[in-house]
């Protein structure tokens, strides 16, 4: 057995830029990951016996009712706007791409009682600041309140910081997102800052956001609480 642990190939994802929001100490977690054939393994993400959510990859049976989650105006509420029909198979193409290139990803999230496709959880290289590595979701509102957003992020966490072997994680959310930054803090992340996101123009009612970070070293602890 190969016993070297080769880093993946994001040579340029280590570069901090002059237009980089956050210092070194929060921009550092794309740093020692697993060996590259183990990360490409991207199977279904595990999961308990008694989770009910299944994190998986895509399949062209999910691009119609992703489709309607991302022309919801409510989904969308804390997004810019919603998103068409080829905007939406866009995304996937692009999620689908990730993962053939680092071997993680926005999962596909279905509802394990039902087969149903409630959204998207998972991992992505922060457009923005690529040193660091958010865990997002996005689910349909028939499937908020109940838990199950919260469920299926700590099925990502546990992937990021076993399988993948990353040593920290961010996510960040409009500061009018509330329900989206309680979970943050559900999931036992630290509050970092504020800052304003660089894709919005000044006066836009989402610009100002919240950054939150959660340490590998942490996560045992705050899987706990």
């Amino acid at each position: 057995m190969n016993t070297t642990k080769p880093k993946i190939k994001h040579a340029a994802l280590r570069k901090t830029t002059e237009t980089s929001l956050f210092d070194e100490s929060i921009s550092n977690c794309v740093n020692e990951v697993l060996s590259n054939d183990r990360n490409q393994r991207h199977g279904p993400c595990p999961s308990p016996p008694s989770s009910r959510v299944r994190l998986r990859t895509w399949t062209d049976a999910d691009l119609e009712p992703f489709r309607k989650i991302n022309a919801n105006a409510q989904v969308m509420r804390y997004f810019p706007q919603t998103l068409s029909s080829a905007e939406s198979d866009a995304l996937v193409s692009s999620i689908r791409r990730h993962f053939e290139q680092y071997g993680f990803g926005l999962w596909a999230a279905e509802h394990l009682a039902t087969g149903e496709l409630m959204g998207f959880c998972g991992l992505s290289h922060v457009r923005f600041d690529p040193n660091m590595i958010e865990v997002g979701w996005r689910f349909d509102n028939r499937f908020w309140h109940q838990g199950l957003a919260c469920e299926a992020a700590t099925l990502a966490l546990d992937d990021a910081f076993s399988r993948i072997g990353l040593k920290e994680v961010v996510s960040f959310t409009a500061e009018i997102n509330m329900p989206s930054w309680r979970l943050m803090e559900r999931l036992g992340m630290d509050f970092c800052k504020h800052f304003d996101h660089p894709a919005l123009p000044e006066g836009h009612i989402l610009r100002r956001h919240r950054l939150y970070r959660l340490l590998a070293t942490d996560w045992p602890k705050q899987k706990t609480l």
